[in-house]
């Protein structure tokens, strides 16, 4: 089946090609190879970015990009039979489709709330118990806060009506340490403009380096969020403590980072940190911030030192260069 030429023209000035016969073979090469590949997928929506690419070496895989390409009208036939009868195909597929979604609306890459648990114990799942952490992380641009999901314990130095969101600032104190407005974006503003990426750390599991431009030395990186619920509800190394600083430090609540979150939850602890977590009142609420102790250049790992608990709860030893050291040397 032919495109219509003049859908080929519209679609070729769309993606701002000269309109010539090159270009025009190239387009209707492109649009065979994809009519091929939805054959491939079938009705298995998602599929087509879990087929494990071509080896750059040139060895062949059992599966990969050019495998599944030259399989004949009865290959694919086969193909989908066996992935029917494949419980895990599925769950796979809608992971994969999510993954596609993005990349169509050229987004942010989501992440899946497996990445955040230990691969030993993922793998030891059945399908049904591993269903609901293949589902798409819930990256939040505000912490989450319910009062009637949890019971509130009144904190000790508490001065106002309670229950009130921990993070609550008092209409008649200043409400934002960068600025002197009543109402601000100092939220948004004071973050920087490349944001970092993430990445698999030797050893230490996933990571955060800088991507682009220096972070210099006190520069605000980003807000630590998640749910935030009562103190001493989670002890699974997910949890960091929330204090107020207008209440000589008192701990008032919990931010709980392993269902919902954003990228700073991927921060690593450091024994030599680079980076460390401030308090600070910004934009009408206190918060927990990340905050450049030195100057981190690009590809530098962001770390902080997030304290002993937060190891402990996850199980996991510190990696860092110091602790590194003093194993070697021991």
């Amino acid at each position: 089946v032919r495109a219509d030429p003049v859908a080929i023209t519209n679609l070729i000035n769309d993606l701002g090609w000269e309109n010539n016969k090159t270009n025009r073979k190239k387009l209707h090469h492109y649009l065979e190879e994809g009519r091929r590949w939805k054959r491939v997928c079938g009705s298995f929506d998602g599929l087509l970015c879990l087929i494990p690419p071509n080896r750059e070496d040139g060895e062949s895989l059992q599966i990969s990009g050019r495998v599944c390409h030259e399989l004949s009208g009865k290959d694919i036939e086969l193909f989908h039979s066996l992935l029917k009868a494949n419980e895990f195909v599925q769950p796979l597929c809608r992971a994969g489709n999510i993954f596609q979604a993005s990349i169509w609306a050229d987004a942010e890459v989501p992440e899946f709330k497996w990445e955040g648990e230990d691969p030993s114990e993922i793998s030891r799942l059945s399908v049904k118990e591993l269903a609901p952490f293949m589902e798409k992380f819930s990256v939040i641009t505000e912490n989450e806060y319910s009062p009637e999901k949890y019971h509130w314990p009144k904190p000790d130095r508490w001065l106002w009506d309670w229950p009130q969101h921990p993070m609550w600032v008092p209409s008649s104190d200043r409400q934002c340490d960068l600025c002197n407005r009543e109402k601000c974006s100092c939220i948004t503003t004071c973050l920087p403009e490349n944001k970092p990426r993430i990445t698999n750390e030797r050893g230490k599991g996933q990571g955060v380096r800088v991507n682009g431009s220096t972070y210099v030395k006190g520069q605000i990186l980003e807000e630590y969020r998640g749910e935030v619920v009562p103190l001493e509800t989670f002890h699974d190394g997910w949890s960091m403590e929330f204090i107020r600083p207008d209440l000589n430090d008192e701990p008032v609540a919990q931010i709980y980072s392993r269902e919902m979150g954003n990228w700073v939850r991927k921060v690593n602890h450091s024994c030599l940190p680079s980076a460390k977590f401030c308090v600070m009142k910004i934009s009408g609420l206190w918060r927990q911030m990340l905050v450049a102790i030195q100057d981190i250049p690009h590809n530098g790992e962001i770390t902080a030192s997030c304290g002993s608990n937060f190891l402990k709860g996850q199980g996991k030893k510190c990696f860092c260069e110091v602790c590194n050291s003093t194993r070697q040397r021991g």
